[in-house]
């Protein structure tokens, strides 16, 4: 839905009596007219009939006639103003609207707010069907589509070692955030996609016209739209950080979990149809990322505290999918060790566990599952995941225990033990079965890890500055009063250094304290969590290469980077955003300046040599205007790809 829809939505919470409720109402009609004006399709325009002939007796139900013949006066109305020009009926209409009281206008503009939610809806469960009808057909596929895409390249004459190089650079990155314009609240997505699946379950009943079974969604169909009726359309309370960090992961529960292999399958799919005959592997290609409890940029609710929730409740959510599916599969994997010739590996795993974590799991029937092993080694795995969930229980509620010996100590220790059922199980024949759930479990592992999503940290450049110039003052040096040129070469100094400013007795200012926690967090929760729990600290409104560095020395004095024994080290990537159109015009300068800059190069490669450069479209577009704005960005872009070619930066 477009943001000038959710402003409507936020608007029916609170109706006002002024000329605004008449734009209001003027402006809800007029979006879901067009929206419904649009559509061609019969069958998708029989759905949204239906729809609103269910939406129509639910608003004779809950508001009476008179609301119901207010909306179809002002529906048939403007969908004649959409067919033709008519000042005349465009003036009556108008007059109608500023004639009716705010009270008599709130249920109007929610009729018709609520109504352009269905029409989205069915289009999108349209667009899915006739997707899922040309998977069940074989083709043929949409542009952009994986089948569509591998087709291109064989056509295009690219051959196996071609494809494989392209498949391993491929990396996509969705990144969850707590955008303003999202207005919905999570009970109304939970009714829109039961709305959702029954316009779906209708589609399959339609096949074989059963009257019974589409009289009954018809029911389910009235009884939802109903209840979305009765529903607050906006939350009455600003929601916390934590209400946002939950609302991320439920999209995670809701689909991704189960969307992610599926997306692998298809490209599987996809490549053993075009290039049967050849071994190309699908890398894992999926990492998904989140600001959420991590972008701190002028929201002075997000702490270090906030960021370590957001953590554990991601961990949290992940493991009990893992869990879910180990005890899943070990209701699968019945094979017999006295019928499969499974792998010694699996059966020492499974039969030499640790004699505590073996009572714990299997309480007085110590010997269970022993002639399955495969049964026997998922029951010890879902008793390891359940001491992290224990872990993560306690510190989310604040009552911190320690990690449990027989808990899994990171992903890959996990992944371990999932792979080695894997090829155990391809070893005696059974790759079909080795290839479906628990070949998605590994998948999942491998995309979410512990931590489900990446952790961007967000930071505006002066806090960092200030800071920076705080810890200085403690040390003789006027930090904010030295040249640009001055600062690069203190912060490296230091940085090269072994130098680490003892904090814990100075008198340093409270947001001095909380930029130094954060980064402790980030070094402490790389360690708790997992070392892949964060991505970029941004830097927003970057507009000098000092800015960079700062954040380099206040990692370094968090123990994130520097120099041991010698070797340098970095665990931290710096990612500065440059934003206003004069920034974007700066961004050659200041980005060779650290390029150049011996120290940070040298923590650049020791990171991996990958520099993350962000780029502000919406302020540079406020800044400058949208050409101005667009020219800037595409000259950034080209300038950057140059500078980072000639620093052999990746």
């Amino acid at each position: 839905m477009n943001i000038e829809n959710e402003t409507l939505l936020t608007s029916t919470a609170k109706v006002s009596q002024s000329n605004t409720d008449a734009e209001i109402a003027i402006n809800a009609i007029q979006n879901s007219i067009a929206a419904d004006s649009e559509i061609r399709d019969k069958q998708l325009r029989t759905r949204i009939k239906l729809l609103g002939n269910i939406l129509g007796k639910v608003i004779k139900s809950q508001v009476g006639k008179p609301a119901y013949d207010a909306v179809e006066k002002l529906r048939t109305g403007y969908l004649q103003l959409e067919q033709a020009e008519n000042p005349a009926l465009q003036a009556e209409l108008t007059e109608f609207i500023e004639s009716l009281s705010a009270k008599e206008l709130a249920p109007i503009i929610r009729a018709f707010n609520l109504y352009f939610s269905l029409v989205n809806l069915a289009e999108e469960e349209h667009q899915y069907h006739e997707r899922q009808s040309q998977l069940k057909s074989d083709g043929p596929f949409w542009t952009g589509s994986v089948l569509n895409t591998l087709g291109e390249f064989k056509a295009q004459g690219l051959n196996a070692e071609q494809v494989q190089t392209l498949l391993n650079k491929l990396h996509y990155i969705p990144v969850f955030t707590a955008h303003p314009t999202e207005s919905k609240r999570r009970a109304v997505m939970d009714n829109l996609r039961r709305i959702f699946l029954d316009i779906g379950a209708l589609n399959e009943a339609d096949t074989y016209n059963n009257k019974y079974v589409k009289d009954s969604i018809y029911q389910n169909l009235e009884m939802q739209i109903q209840v979305l009726w009765q529903t607050d359309e906006v939350r009455r309370q600003k929601p916390t950080v934590e209400d946002e960090i939950r609302n991320g992961i439920y999209y995670f529960r809701q689909s991704l979990f189960d969307a992610v292999p599926e997306v692998y399958r298809y490209m599987e799919r996809a490549i053993a149809k075009h290039y049967p005959d050849d071994s190309i592997e699908t890398p894992n290609f999926l990492t998904f990322g989140s600001w959420i409890g991590g972008d701190r940029d002028g929201n002075p609710f997000v702490t270090h505290n906030t960021t370590v929730q957001a953590l554990l409740l991601q961990s949290r959510a992940v493991l009990y999918e893992y869990q879910k599916r180990v005890l899943d599969l070990g209701c699968k994997l019945t094979h017999s060790r006295f019928i499969s010739p499974i792998s010694q590996d699996v059966i020492k795993r499974s039969d030499s566990a640790d004699v505590d974590l073996i009572a714990a799991v299997f309480k007085k029937r110590l010997e269970r599952f022993k002639d399955e092993p495969y049964r026997r080694l998922l029951a010890l795995m879902n008793g390891r995941l359940q001491q992290n969930i224990e872990y993560l229980e306690a510190r989310i509620n604040d009552a911190p225990i320690d990690k449990s010996l027989f808990a899994y100590h990171s992903e890959s220790d996990f992944l371990e033990d999932l792979e080695l059922i894997h090829h155990s199980l391809c070893s005696h024949g059974d790759e079909k079965v080795a290839n479906a759930e628990l070949q998605d479990l590994i998948r999942l592992a491998k995309t979410f890890g512990f931590y489900l999503m990446r952790l961007d940290i967000r930071q505006e450049s002066t806090v960092h500055t200030d800071a920076v110039a705080d810890l200085f003052s403690h040390l003789g040096v006027a930090y904010k009063s030295l040249s640009e040129k001055e600062k690069l070469e203190i912060l490296a100094q230091h940085v090269a250094s072994a130098t680490i400013i003892d904090i814990q007795h100075l008198a340093l200012d409270p947001m001095t304290k909380e930029v130094m926690a954060v980064f402790n967090v980030v070094r402490e929760m790389r360690k708790e969590i997992s070392e892949k729990a964060f991505n970029n600290y941004v830097i927003s409104m970057t507009h000098e290469a000092s800015h960079i560095m700062e954040v380099l020395f206040l990692a370094h004095q968090a123990g994130l980077a520097g120099y041991n024994a010698g070797k340098a080290y970095c665990d931290i990537r710096i990612a500065p955003l440059f934003e206003t159109i004069e920034d974007l015009e700066h961004i050659v300068p200041v980005t060779q300046a650290v390029f150049e800059n011996a120290t940070y190069k040298a923590l650049l490669e020791a990171s991996g040599n990958q520099q993350e450069i962000m780029l502000g479209y919406s302020d540079s577009a406020k800044d400058g205007g949208n050409l101005s704005s667009a020219w800037g960005l595409y000259l950034a872009q080209q300038q950057i790809m140059v500078l980072a070619d000639e620093h052999e930066v990746d």
